[in-house]
């Protein structure tokens, strides 16, 4: 069991018991008296959740108490943690953590409750060449909106560059030829050649739904990477 870089046997510990939690929903949909029928919207996710119990273990109980602590300590950021037999990552924020005693010379319990997201270990990275007003699909294997990275390098100068796709639309204008446009779903920066720019107009984060998707430049031809990590409910 890994907790960002660390595996927790330099703690002195391994994982004992998992209890995963999907992605919870919360909707607005009602049923207004005397409509003949309900008013139904789309669902928005909420954070899934996590609890991990760690046996933690130890030459007495001081030891075992400062390999608890020291654990514990990684815990104050926000963490990613890959559970041994799984092969996606928890990303999120440890809300709660106890300790049972169960042996005092031996070994201790430390439970961590967490509340986040499940994504890919490995990052998506795909380079493609843009054309003007044709769409390049774009595969995303997860079953939640994604966050996603687009970088684009302009090959001629455009008075409208316009990226659609990824969510709402997003425009940058009057764009010389290699202008380095980046939209970051992740960081929530949207810059031009390293600098956050007036010129980018966006409504929204970019972000991929699940499945196939077509992401499409208009205004002008462009270099791209795009860079996503696949989301879990």
């Amino acid at each position: 069991m890994m907790i960002n870089d660390y595996d927790v046997a330099e703690f002195g510990g391994r994982q004992w018991n998992v209890t995963p939690g999907f992605t919870t929903a919360k909707n607005s949909s009602e049923w207004v008296a005397g409509a003949p029928t309900p008013y139904l919207t789309d669902s928005w996710l909420q954070m899934a959740t996590l609890k991990v119990a760690i046996l933690v273990k130890g030459r007495g109980r001081d030891e075992i108490l400062l390999r608890c602590s020291d654990l514990i300590a990684q815990l104050t950021a926000p963490v990613s943690i890959l559970l041994d037999g799984f092969t996606r990552q928890f990303m999120g924020s440890v809300s709660k953590w106890s300790l049972t005693e169960s042996s005092r010379r031996r070994f201790h319990l430390l439970t961590i409750e967490a509340s986040g997201y499940w994504e890919d270990v490995e990052e998506y990275k795909k380079t493609l060449q843009l054309t003007s007003g044709t769409a390049a699909r774009i595969n995303n294997p997860g079953n939640a909106r994604t966050p996603v990275r687009i970088e684009l390098t302009a090959a001629a100068a455009a008075q409208l560059l316009s990226v659609t796709g990824a969510g709402a639309p997003v425009t940058v204008s009057d764009v010389d030829a290699g202008d380095v446009i980046v939209l970051d779903g992740v960081t929530g920066l949207f810059t031009v050649n390293a600098s956050v720019d007036a010129r980018i107009t966006a409504w929204e984060l970019p972000t991929l739904a699940p499945g196939d998707c077509e992401i499409k430049v208009s205004g002008a031809d462009a270099a791209a990477v795009i860079t996503y990590r696949p989301r879990y409910m």
